[in-house]
């Protein structure tokens, strides 16, 4: 009696261990999944919405409006610390090398999420503001 009793307390304790483990891999499953997919979806809508605030800012570079809209929506479907965004403002610097609301608006978003990015674009909006 007693023996089946430990076998039977030996078993459900397995039967737990094993129980948890399966609900532990697909909790990380699940997470692994959805931290993957969060940021990298996107559609033609978006991306046609994207172009065309895009060209609102190369029509009118010193319009900070503009440029917030971009950065705002370029956040909504892509990550803040995209390669693509900072990539596209030192594009538009050296084409609009002059106007300082360029390098303002992408330095004043990364400041607004603590990147340390923010500090040179801000540094160059400071110079080019001054001229």
């Amino acid at each position: 009696m007693t023996s089946n009793k430990v076998t039977c307390r030996f078993t459900k304790k397995l039967v737990m261990k094993k129980v948890a483990l399966v609900w532990l891999f697909i909790g990380l499953f699940i997470f692994s999944v959805k931290a993957q997919n969060i940021f990298t979806y996107t559609t033609p809508a978006k991306e046609a919405q994207l172009k065309k605030l895009k060209a609102k800012v190369e029509a009118n570079p010193a319009n900070i409006e503009a440029h917030q809209a971009f950065i705002s929506a370029f956040r909504i479907h892509n990550r803040m610390d995209d390669p693509a965004l900072e990539a596209q403002y030192n594009i538009w610097t050296k084409q609009f090398p002059k106007i300082y609301t360029v390098p303002f608006a992408i330095g004043e978003a990364y400041a607004n999420q603590e990147n340390p990015k923010a500090t040179a674009f801000l540094l160059q909006a400071s110079i080019l503001k001054t001229r």
